[in-house]
């Protein structure tokens, strides 16, 4: 098969049929692998049905790790030679991957395209609400070397992801998405915009983590992640341009000033009863103190 899917699965009964079937409606075949994560729920009992019927569909169970650990097995376990991402309530536009698809795949890799960004579609969980379109602009306008759309738009080779080493944040408490937008678009600049590709329709979901995250602990760890990621991309081969870093740093101390703002502390307060608040001051002096007391 020319293409592998990689969704991570926690607590997903509710959804995960609708997600499934919509893959083995389209008319090639593709490799699903679903990570489990931990699910509490029936979640593994519904994929591995599928799976028993379905030799294209992998069931992987692991502990509870956080949808960046599942989806980086996910990329270890893959046999295509090209990956998409695809959440657990999400869905592929019918017929969205058929043979004119795959051609466009073949004819990338000859030109040695690392990834192909495209567009995406939107609407509600129940699929009632207008469908929204959002085209991928053009490579030159991308700023940063993260694009508008998410991740999950875009296709992958999936030899550049494990050759460039581009993962995800293991955090489980919260996925990191725009920091793997920023590895996958600064590591390689083969890299194409395909609006007339359009297989992903985002379900927007009221109970999903992103709409159910704690600003704080946002803040919190995506300081420690692009804190990382400064020290990641200064290192070889990657070779970060000055700007790079620059922004990376602005990102880091944007998340320190609004975790400090957030939490009422100012300067260098030992008597914080928050242990993560003192690890921000830990990773606050690290940074060079550049956020002012307030």
């Amino acid at each position: 098969m020319e293409l592998s899917i990689i969704t991570p699965a926690y607590n997903a009964e509710n959804f995960i049929e609708a997600m499934i079937h919509s893959v083995l409606l389209q008319p090639m075949p593709i490799e699903l692998i679903i990570v489990d994560d931990g699910s509490t729920d029936r979640t593994a009992e519904i994929v591995q049905a599928f799976a028993g019927s379905n030799p294209n569909i992998r069931l992987i169970r692991q502990e509870n790790r956080g949808t960046g650990f599942a989806r980086n097995r996910g990329i270890g376990a893959a046999t295509s030679d090209w990956l998409i991402f695809l959440d657990q309530d999400d869905m592929l536009l019918p017929g969205s991957i058929g043979q004119e698809i795959l051609d466009k795949l073949y004819q990338y890799d000859k030109n040695g395209i690392d990834i192909v960004y495209t567009a995406k579609s939107k609407t509600s969980l129940d699929l009632g609400d207008a469908v929204q379109i959002s085209y991928p602009e053009a490579i030159s306008q991308i700023r940063n070397h993260i694009p508008l759309n998410e991740f999950w738009t875009c296709i992958y080779r999936r030899a550049y992801l494990v050759g460039a080493g581009v993962y995800f944040a293991e955090y489980r408490e919260m996925d990191i998405e725009t920091a793997y937008r920023f590895k996958a678009f600064s590591r390689t600049s083969r890299i194409v915009a395909d609006p007339e590709i359009h297989f992903y329709l985002q379900r927007v979901n009221p109970i999903s983590g992103s709409h159910t995250w704690s600003v704080l602990k946002m803040y919190y760890v995506k300081a420690f992640v692009y804190s990382e990621l400064v020290k990641e991309t200064s290192r070889k081969p990657y070779f970060a341009t000055h700007k790079d870093i620059a922004y990376l740093k602005y990102v880091v101390f944007h998340c320190l000033y609004h975790y400090f703002k957030t939490i009422k502390v100012s300067g260098y307060d030992s008597s914080l009863p928050d242990e993560q608040a003192q690890k921000m001051i830990e990773l606050w002096k690290r940074e060079g103190g550049f956020v002012q007391r307030r």
